[in-house]
Protein backbone atom coordinates (compact mmCIF):
# COMPACT_ATOMS: atom_id res chain seq x y z
CA UNK A 1 0.00 0.00 0.00
CA UNK A 2 3.15 2.25 1.15
CA UNK A 3 4.71 1.60 -2.72
CA UNK A 4 1.03 1.91 -4.67
CA UNK A 5 0.91 5.78 -2.48
CA UNK A 6 4.32 6.55 -3.50
CA UNK A 7 3.75 5.53 -7.39
CA UNK A 8 0.75 7.25 -7.17
CA UNK A 9 2.35 10.44 -5.99
CA UNK A 10 5.08 10.20 -8.52
CA UNK A 11 2.70 9.67 -10.99
CA UNK A 12 0.90 12.86 -10.27
CA UNK A 13 4.65 15.23 -9.82
CA UNK A 14 4.72 13.40 -13.16
CA UNK A 15 7.80 11.85 -11.84
CA UNK A 16 6.98 9.13 -14.41
CA UNK A 17 10.53 7.10 -15.14
CA UNK A 18 10.80 7.54 -11.21
CA UNK A 19 7.65 5.54 -10.58
CA UNK A 20 7.73 3.05 -13.05
CA UNK A 21 11.26 2.12 -11.45
CA UNK A 22 9.39 2.12 -8.35
CA UNK A 23 6.54 -0.40 -9.83
CA UNK A 24 9.38 -2.71 -11.25
CA UNK A 25 11.33 -2.95 -7.77
CA UNK A 26 7.92 -3.19 -6.26
CA UNK A 27 6.96 -5.78 -8.70
CA UNK A 28 10.80 -7.96 -8.08
CA UNK A 29 10.16 -8.13 -4.37
CA UNK A 30 5.70 -8.79 -5.08
CA UNK A 31 5.10 -10.53 -7.87
CA UNK A 32 1.44 -11.70 -6.99
CA UNK A 33 0.05 -7.82 -6.19
CA UNK A 34 -2.80 -7.61 -8.47
CA UNK A 35 -2.94 -3.65 -8.47
CA UNK A 36 0.63 -2.86 -8.96
CA UNK A 37 0.60 -5.14 -11.59
CA UNK A 38 -2.62 -3.38 -13.71
CA UNK A 39 -1.12 0.18 -11.89
CA UNK A 40 2.18 -0.56 -14.41
CA UNK A 41 0.54 -1.93 -17.38
CA UNK A 42 -1.54 0.92 -17.60
CA UNK A 43 1.39 3.27 -16.85
CA UNK A 44 3.13 1.15 -19.81
CA UNK A 45 0.01 1.56 -22.24
CA UNK A 46 0.04 5.44 -21.37
CA UNK A 47 3.36 5.18 -22.87
CA UNK A 48 2.96 3.38 -26.14
CA UNK A 49 4.40 0.16 -25.24
CA UNK A 50 1.27 -2.35 -25.13
CA UNK A 51 3.46 -5.71 -25.66
CA UNK A 52 5.20 -4.82 -22.60
CA UNK A 53 1.98 -4.40 -20.72
CA UNK A 54 0.27 -7.66 -21.61
CA UNK A 55 3.40 -9.31 -20.34
CA UNK A 56 3.11 -7.72 -17.15
CA UNK A 57 -0.68 -8.57 -17.14
CA UNK A 58 -0.05 -11.93 -18.42
CA UNK A 59 2.64 -13.02 -15.52
CA UNK A 60 1.79 -16.04 -13.49
CA UNK A 61 -0.14 -16.73 -11.24
CA UNK A 62 -3.54 -15.16 -13.38
CA UNK A 63 -6.37 -14.20 -11.05
CA UNK A 64 -9.78 -15.57 -11.91
CA UNK A 65 -11.95 -14.27 -14.28
CA UNK A 66 -14.39 -13.54 -11.30
CA UNK A 67 -11.55 -12.25 -9.01
CA UNK A 68 -10.40 -9.25 -11.01
CA UNK A 69 -12.99 -8.31 -14.15
CA UNK A 70 -10.94 -5.12 -14.72
CA UNK A 71 -7.53 -6.89 -14.89
CA UNK A 72 -9.06 -8.95 -17.94
CA UNK A 73 -11.05 -6.40 -19.56
CA UNK A 74 -8.00 -4.12 -19.41
CA UNK A 75 -5.97 -7.68 -20.75
CA UNK A 76 -8.57 -8.05 -23.24
CA UNK A 77 -8.58 -4.29 -24.38
CA UNK A 78 -4.37 -4.97 -24.76
CA UNK A 79 -5.00 -7.85 -26.98
CA UNK A 80 -7.20 -6.25 -29.13
CA UNK A 81 -5.03 -3.20 -29.65
CA UNK A 82 -2.23 -5.29 -30.93
CA UNK A 83 -4.31 -7.30 -32.99
CA UNK A 84 -4.25 -10.57 -31.27
CA UNK A 85 -7.91 -11.65 -31.85
CA UNK A 86 -7.97 -14.62 -30.94
CA UNK A 87 -6.89 -14.26 -27.78
CA UNK A 88 -8.85 -11.38 -27.02
CA UNK A 89 -12.15 -13.24 -28.18
CA UNK A 90 -11.05 -15.97 -25.66
CA UNK A 91 -10.55 -12.87 -22.88
CA UNK A 92 -14.03 -11.09 -23.58
CA UNK A 93 -15.62 -14.70 -23.53
CA UNK A 94 -14.66 -15.63 -20.16
CA UNK A 95 -15.49 -12.22 -18.90
CA UNK A 96 -19.21 -12.37 -20.47
CA UNK A 97 -19.28 -15.71 -18.64
CA UNK A 98 -19.16 -13.59 -15.61
CA UNK A 99 -21.05 -10.61 -16.33
CA UNK A 100 -23.13 -11.26 -19.66
CA UNK A 101 -25.18 -7.57 -19.76
CA UNK A 102 -21.89 -5.91 -20.69
CA UNK A 103 -22.14 -3.63 -23.68
CA UNK A 104 -18.78 -2.94 -24.32
CA UNK A 105 -17.46 -6.42 -24.03
CA UNK A 106 -20.48 -7.89 -26.22
CA UNK A 107 -18.83 -4.83 -28.47
CA UNK A 108 -15.20 -6.01 -28.03
CA UNK A 109 -15.95 -9.65 -28.55
CA UNK A 110 -17.63 -8.54 -31.90
CA UNK A 111 -14.85 -6.36 -33.46
CA UNK A 112 -12.50 -9.22 -32.35
CA UNK A 113 -14.72 -12.39 -34.04
CA UNK A 114 -14.92 -9.71 -37.12
CA UNK A 115 -11.09 -9.04 -37.44
CA UNK A 116 -10.89 -13.11 -37.00
CA UNK A 117 -13.03 -13.55 -39.92
CA UNK A 118 -15.84 -15.35 -37.98
CA UNK A 119 -18.67 -13.07 -39.76
CA UNK A 120 -21.34 -15.26 -38.23
CA UNK A 121 -20.29 -14.94 -34.35
CA UNK A 122 -19.49 -11.33 -35.12
CA UNK A 123 -22.73 -10.50 -36.14
CA UNK A 124 -24.30 -12.15 -32.82
CA UNK A 125 -22.16 -10.40 -30.54
CA UNK A 126 -23.13 -6.90 -31.79
CA UNK A 127 -26.72 -7.69 -31.94
CA UNK A 128 -26.12 -9.00 -27.98
CA UNK A 129 -24.03 -5.08 -27.66
CA UNK A 130 -26.47 -3.44 -29.78
CA UNK A 131 -29.59 -4.76 -27.29
CA UNK A 132 -27.34 -3.52 -23.98
CA UNK A 133 -27.46 -0.17 -22.48
CA UNK A 134 -24.02 1.42 -22.36
CA UNK A 135 -22.81 2.08 -25.71
CA UNK A 136 -22.01 5.11 -27.10
CA UNK A 137 -23.68 6.60 -29.72
CA UNK A 138 -20.92 6.57 -32.17
CA UNK A 139 -20.22 2.99 -30.95
CA UNK A 140 -23.74 2.26 -31.96
CA UNK A 141 -23.62 3.93 -35.18
CA UNK A 142 -20.41 1.74 -35.98
CA UNK A 143 -22.19 -1.21 -34.96
CA UNK A 144 -25.04 -0.52 -37.05
CA UNK A 145 -22.83 -0.11 -40.40
CA UNK A 146 -21.29 -2.83 -39.46
CA UNK A 147 -24.44 -4.87 -39.43
CA UNK A 148 -25.08 -3.46 -42.54
CA UNK A 149 -22.10 -4.92 -44.04
CA UNK A 150 -21.96 -8.49 -42.72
Amino acid sequence: DARLQLIETLQQQDKLSQAQQQMRESLAQNPESLPLRKTYARSLLADGHHLEAIKVLRSQPLPAVAQDLEYHALLAALLQETRQFGAAAQAYAGLLQIHPEKALWWFGLAVSMDQSGDFDQARNAYRRALALPGLSRDVQKYVQKRLQIL
